[in-house]
């Protein structure tokens, strides 16, 4: 058994248990640090890819519809990383003043973000009336319609 205790007492302990006697304090605490990072991958992949619950019972389909999910994780990320780099992308909020790095809704929120401002500004056709008019869409709605698109998943 490891206790992690706060100094500052402001933290409540941590109690982390292993059968590995061999293992010392460090490893132990290692092993759980690593442990979080898969735990938020399965976390994101059932609850924002809906890996959880396939909707194909064929055959293969379930293992199929679970290997795509974590795939599709796996190049959200990678996009989200090669083209965002260390720029955050993420509003600040005041009740999460402290956070620092991306979540995967983050990075998903950010590729709907470009993939929407993609499809939107690069042309649309309106019908305005019985006439067709092309051509971008009016400034004013722009980026409040790319926001609703890109949080409505």
């Amino acid at each position: 058994m490891v206790l992690v205790r706060d100094p500052s007492g402001k933290q409540p302990d941590d109690f982390l248990f292993t059968t590995d006697l061999t293992a010392t304090a460090v490893a132990v605490l290692e092993r759980y640090g690593g442990r979080w990072t898969i735990e938020e991958t399965f976390r994101a992949v059932k609850q924002q890819l809906r890996g959880e619950t396939p909707q194909s019972w064929a055959r293969y389909g379930p293992e199929h519809t679970i290997l795509l999910a974590f795939l599709t994780y796996g190049l959200v990320w990678l996009w989200y990383l090669l083209t965002q780099g260390d720029q955050p992308t993420f509003e600040k909020k005041s009740w999460y003043a402290r956070k620092h790095q991306p979540s995967f809704v983050d990075a998903l929120a950010t590729l709907r973000t470009a993939m929407w401002t993609e499809r939107i500004l690069v042309s649309y056709t309106a019908n305005t009336g019985g006439e067709t008019a092309s051509g971008p869409i009016p400034a004013k709605i722009t980026p409040e319609m790319i926001r609703i698109l890109s949080e409505a998943g």
